[in-house]
């Protein structure tokens, strides 16, 4: 038997992790919630094992484990079961971020503590339980605000509230959402949140021991208020003040105690200052990591995550500097989907990477409020920020989607 790395329940960016680890010629185990999984998220036939348990309880995984042979580390695949794989990796001896900073990572709330705690520049906020708290928040810092759950995922049941009707009909609706990905509670403690205006972007991290082999920086396009739906991403942006990245990176990973692997940070320039939205303490999803990152500068975070969890030597030096786009489909209103016109031949041309279209014609469609209203992707690149730019006119000239 040869050495085996397990991955606990992959989905969405996490399947990248069952590809890159088997090409690195180690064998797969994966433990999920149901055997069925492997072939709806796609990877059926890319594993070695599989462990079916109930991966919402971490003492569940642990047992599922305990005396697996051959076992020389173990990574979360899903943001979900983030901090019970981390509980268990700890419990085995294996290198992983600590059990708390995966809490902290995937619990907004306690992360903006520890934000506030240690002087990292994020929005004014408040953890609520119910309307009452939530209006009494509203009355220090006024209106519009954002009502978001503490531990969702893809922009789910994320609102901006303009007043206090539009506040106690999405806290009623927040309220009746109890379950998410995978069987996975949602918590009944809510954030209210300062409204931050200005360009939201993603910081691209890898650190090694507490210190940064990696950084680079993806402008995000979002649709208009009330929802945030991420509608494209540019990799990496032109900007004059990247030390400032740099720095609330650092600070926010040095908060929630994060020193390994790779990090996603949501920032916002709010009127001239940087302000953390979120860290997720994992690759970018979304196609940044396993498709941007390497179209611009060839590099394999996958990989690295696997080579820095062995304790083996990193590869990230940039074999090229190219600029990629990843640009969502979405309906413009609500009803069916005829067809989605100029795919092929978009197909054709020479700077585009990846078309996918996910959604079927006769399909019921409407415009998105959240991440899975999306009917598609095209992923291209450029030589230069201008050339992108050039390419992605060149793309949505060409591009019709027909609705009914």
């Amino acid at each position: 038997m040869q050495n085996i790395f397990a991955f606990v329940e992959p989905s969405f960016y996490g399947v990248k992790y069952v590809e890159h680890t088997k090409s690195l010629g180690y064998e797969i185990l994966v433990i999920v919630n149901d055997k069925s999984n492997p072939e709806y998220y796609g990877y059926e036939g890319k594993y070695d094992y599989l462990i079916e348990c109930d991966i919402k309880k971490k003492e569940s995984i642990y047992d599922a484990l305990k005396n697996f042979k051959n076992l020389i580390g173990l990574l979360p695949a899903t943001d979900y079961a983030t901090p019970n794989t981390c509980w268990v990796a700890e419990k085995l001896g294996f290198k992983t971020m600590s059990y708390d900073s995966a809490l902290a990572e995937r619990n907004k709330d306690i992360a903006r503590d520890l934000f506030y705690k240690n002087n990292v520049p994020s929005p004014k906020y408040k953890t609520v339980k119910t309307y009452k708290e939530a209006v009494d928040f509203t009355n220090m810092v006024g209106f519009p605000i954002v009502l978001k759950p503490t531990n969702a995922a893809s922009s789910q049941f994320v609102t901006l509230i303009q007043n206090k009707e539009e506040l106690h009909k999405e806290f009623n609706n927040i309220q009746e959402f109890n379950e998410t990905y995978m069987g996975f509670k949602v918590r009944n403690e809510y954030l209210v949140e300062e409204y931050m205006s200005g360009q939201e972007y993603s910081i691209e991290v890898f650190l090694e021991d507490g210190c940064t082999k990696f950084l680079e920086i993806t402008k995000k396009l979002k649709t208009n208020p009330p929802f945030f739906v991420e509608k494209g991403h540019i990799l990496p942006i032109p900007l004059s003040n990247k030390e400032d990245f740099m720095n609330i990176a650092e600070k926010g990973s040095k908060a929630l105690g994060i020193n390994n692997g790779p990090l996603h940070i949501e920032v916002i320039d709010n009127e001239g200052q940087l302000k953390i939205v979120e860290i997720n303490g994992r690759p970018a999803g979304d196609e940044i990591t396993s498709k941007l990152i390497p179209l611009s500068f060839g590099i394999n975070i996958f990989q690295n995550t696997i080579f820095n969890y062995l304790e083996k030597d990193l590869n990230l030096t940039k074999s090229k500097n190219d600029y990629s786009m990843n640009l969502y489909i979405f309906a413009d209103k609500v009803g069916t989907l005829n067809n989605i016109v100029g795919v092929d031949k978009i197909k054709e041309l020479d700077f585009v990477s990846d078309v996918n279209i996910t959604s079927n014609t006769g399909s019921k469609v409407h415009p998105p409020k959240n991440s899975d209203d999306r009917l598609g992707y095209i992923i291209f690149t450029g030589q230069t920020y201008e050339e992108l730019m050039k390419n992605k006119e060149n793309i949505e000239n060409i591009i019709e989607i027909n609705i009914t």
